[in-house]
């Protein structure tokens, strides 16, 4: 019986036969063979790049561990008054906080004046008490007080008041104002019996009487003289019994008096 396949056809299907085992061998061997598809390779982070993606925020990360721990907060400076209204020359207290500790500080005022009241030391905590006088003008103020080192400048308003008016005291009865106090002089303190000596007397009115007199041993008026325009009156005086007295002048019309004491010798 005569083979269906012929000479040219056997050799096309053994080649045909061949190449179907050598793919399937190549497919055991885990070749994916023609017919799969390579898997496509995990893209890497220099390829991720080149497509334009953005990188990792590694630098925050970096930024958060290098980051300096905060430090304590710095105190508010402060300028606290026992009083926001004084009487013009009257005491009140003032107390700066919030300095540096020993710092020197400046007090100041502005307003219709301007002044330093004080440079003082503040204490361990940074604050200093200031017992402080208003002699400003009346008015309102505005009171710093600055750190000489630290720079540091706090303020607080004081308005000052006007103080009772200071008017010379009244004169006294009988005693004009600008007047000079009388006096009585004597030209001895101690003089023999029946042995003249001069009194005067000054700061009386111009023109008033001034009457002499004597107490003491006993009791006596010397006489009267009229004061001259500078309000002065001379008398020679003169006693016979010896003894300690009191020599008086007393205007008339003032009704001042100066007294002297004499001692009359035998």
């Amino acid at each position: 019986m005569k083979s269906p396949i012929g000479p040219g056809n056997a050799v096309a299907f053994a080649l045909g036969a061949l190449c179907a085992a050598l793919a399937l061998g190549a497919f055991e061997d885990g070749d994916p063979g023609p017919a799969s598809a390579a898997a496509p390779p995990r893209p890497t982070a220099s390829a991720t790049a080149q497509r334009g993606a953005a990188p990792a925020p590694a630098v925050s990360v970096r930024a958060r561990a290098t980051a300096a721990a905060p430090g304590p907060e710095r105190p508010t400076s402060r300028l606290l008054l026992s009083t926001g209204t004084v009487i013009q020359r009257d005491g009140f207290e003032a107390t700066a906080t919030g300095f540096a500790p020993d710092e020197r500080i400046r007090l100041t005022w502005s307003g219709e004046s301007t002044g330093t009241f004080s440079t003082a030391t503040a204490g361990p905590a940074g604050s200093v008490s200031l017992a402080l006088r208003a002699d400003m003008d009346p008015g309102s103020y505005t009171l710093r007080a600055i750190g000489l080192v630290s720079g540091r400048i706090t303020e607080a308003r004081l308005t000052v008041r006007p103080g009772p008016v200071e008017t010379a005291p009244a004169p006294e009865p009988g005693r004009s104002a600008g007047a000079e106090w009388p006096e009585l002089a004597l030209s001895d303190a101690s003089v023999p019996r029946d042995r003249e000596y001069r009194a005067l007397a000054t700061g009386f009115e111009a023109g008033e009487a001034v009457r002499f007199t004597w107490s003491g041993a006993g009791t006596g008026t010397f006489g009267e003289v009229r004061a001259d325009s500078a309000g002065r009156a001379a008398l020679t005086l003169r006693l016979a019994d010896a003894g300690a007295y009191l020599i008086e002048a007393t205007g008339a019309d003032s009704g001042r008096s100066a007294r002297s004491p004499v001692l009359i010798t035998d």
